[in-house]
Formats: C-alpha cells, structure tokens, sequence
C-alpha cells in the first residue's frame, strides 16, 4: 500500500470517495475489477480499525514507472442508474416513503431518522433525476442524505447524528490537538429572518411567514437590523413553507464562516456531521462547528492524517448552548475509540 484516501462527503450531492495507490513493482497484485466492492477500515493497531465506508470501485488505472496500481470508488448505492431523469409522482405519501423509493432505486435499503421519516407530503411530483429529487429534499428538510454501508441514511443535518445512524459525541479540540488550522468569518448569511409563503386553502392567494434569526445582524449601536431573507418558492401547505424557512436559516448559518483544521494526530473515527468544540485559542476562533467534509489519508511516509472542513452549526448554538459533559465528549488524544460512547437515536427503517 502506498496511498489510501477517504473523503467523507457533506452530502447534498457530494458522497463518500476513496482512492488507493498500490505497490505493484513484482506485478504479483491480482487485477481489480471495476463494479465490485470495497470495504475500507482505518486504525491504529493499539486502539483498533474505524470502519469508513462501503465502495464501489469505479476506475482503475495502471501506471508506472513506479509500476502501481490506482483506484477509485464511491460510496456503494450512489449509482449511474439515479442521474437519469426520471418522471414520477408521490401523492399522500410520507417522506419515509419517498426516501425508500429512491434507496431502492440505488440498490440500498433506507435508513430515515423517525421524526423526518413521518412527515407527510401531500404532493410531490418528480421531473428530474433521483439525485436531484434526494437533494432537493435535503435543502427543503433542512437533511443530510449520505450513502453508508449499503444504506440511504436521512437525518437532519444540524443532529450530531453519525451516517451509520448513530449520535456522536462531540469532538473536543485544543490548540495541541492542531497541526494547522484556519478560521475564516463570512458576513453574507447575516440575515434577521427567513420569510416563506404558501397557498391559502380558501382563498388561494399567497400568505407569509415569518422565522426570526436570534443570532441576525445588529448595527453599531448593538440593535437588531431588518434584513430579511425571502424565498421564491410559494409553498403548497403551511408545513413544507415552514420547512423550507427553517432549512434556509440554517443553510444561512452554515455560510457564515469555515474552518480548515489539520489534526495533530489522525483520528479515523472522526465523521462528517460531527459537533466540534475548539477551546484554549482566541476569541473568534473558540467555540462551535459542525464537520462538513472529513479526510483520512495514509501514507508510508507521513502515516494516518485527518483533515476538517467544518462551518458554523446551522442550529445557532453558541459555546455554553452545547451541553458538554464528560459522557459525550472525546479529544483526539484521550486514545479511546469513539464507538464506545455512541448511542443509537430513533430511526425508521422503510
């Protein structure tokens, strides 16, 4: 093995990939074959391995010299088959249901956590693929849809909720947890509301609603600004323009800033959608993120790198709003696995 790669993927289109360069100066290696799986697990030999993800392999490339071996896979279910435009329509079904459609479609069972899974959606009517259909119900559900070992797994996106369907503790860093880190802030989210409409049922006119901001743009006298967010869709039922201005606030949250962090020590237990709490810095760099995309490299040379991209938590929640306790806490350098502190939340298998 010269290189492994795994990039755990936000969602909202972007999956799981891998790629492995492999050693092949004897050509002893056997030939792999494009389609067939690949299960990935990272670790260290005193702690143990972190399973990462089930893939499919996609491309392999010989190459040399060195001679070596590349592949490339995906995420097992995220599939050619769900990039074509399909026509459909979902009438009275549950977001459950809808989900489940599409695992099926990908070859994969549904994972959907039980307060999304019951919703009900009156009218939904499919003209683009079910990649596009997932995403769209991601941003209007304020979700995260990943594929993992061989599930479509849905859960909100702000849950500190792990893609196998599992809660995770937060993520405790300090400066000595840290190879190289920036912070950036960005003021363009900073909006005091969301507002939605949907169609009243009698009148069948347009009616707007209203999400306030709590942490909205204030002025230099420290008073609340009236920058108000608009969507452009009018929403059939009061539920899904409820639904959609909640996601927007949250989306709009997230966009408010980012954090490139580099651990000191790679941690393969790490995952997208993880709280993460950065103490002992500065001011304007403390507080709370949420891991966006998460990468595990290996190499021979360098060994088991870890690096984050996090953002804002779209839920609001500032440093003392975290609810920390020893019981749902870890650092990279307490040593012990994650998997021992996880606790299953509730979930609907469709």
């Amino acid at each position: 093995m010269v290189e492994i790669a795994v990039t755990l993927g936000p969602g909202g289109g972007e999956q799981d990939i891998c790629s492995i360069t492999l050693d092949d100066r004897d050509w002893k290696i056997a030939s792999p074959v494009a389609g067939r799986k690949l299960e990935i697990y990272l670790g260290y030999r005193e702690v143990g391995l972190a399973q990462q993800n089930v893939f499919e392999i996609k491309t392999v490339e010989y190459v040399g010299p060195p001679r070596s071996i590349k592949i490339t896979g995906t995420a097992v279910g995220f599939m050619s088959t769900l990039k074509v435009r399909a026509i459909k329509e979902f009438d009275g079904q549950t977001l459950g249901d809808i989900i489940g459609d599409i695992a099926r479609k990908g070859g994969v069972s549904p994972m959907v956590e039980t307060s999304l899974a019951q919703i009900k959606v009156p009218f939904l009517n499919q003209t683009t693929s079910s990649l596009h259909l997932l995403q769209e119900l991601e941003r209007r559900y304020g979700a995260i849809a990943k594929f993992d070992s061989g599930k479509l797994v849905f859960v909100p996106r702000d849950s500190n909720d792990s893609m196998s369907g599992i809660a995770m503790p937060v993520l405790l860093l300090r400066p000595e947890h840290l190879a190289q880190w920036s912070v950036r802030h960005d003021h363009r989210g900073a909006h005091s509301s969301v507002k939605a409409a949907y169609v009243d049922a009698d009148t069948h006119q347009p009616v707007w609603i209203e999400e306030k901001n709590p942490h909205g743009p204030t002025n230099e006298q420290g008073q609340p600004e009236d920058m108000p967010f608009r969507l452009p869709t009018v929403y059939p039922t009061k539920d899904q323009a409820r639904a959609a201005m909640r996601s927007t606030l949250s989306m709009l949250r997230r966009s408010m800033g980012e954090a490139n962090l580099a651990l000191s020590k790679g941690d393969p237990w790490v995952r997208s959608n993880q709280r993460i709490h950065m103490t002992g810095m500065r001011d304007g760099i403390n507080g709370q993120y949420q891991a966006d995309t998460v990468t595990h490299t290996y190499t021979k040379e360098a060994g088991l790198l870890t690096t984050i991209l996090a953002k804002p938590p779209g839920d609001g929640l500032s440093y003392g709003d975290a609810g920390i306790s020893n019981d749902n806490v870890f650092s990279p350098s307490a040593g012990s696995k994650l998997g021992a502190r996880f606790v299953p939340p509730a979930f609907d298998a469709a």
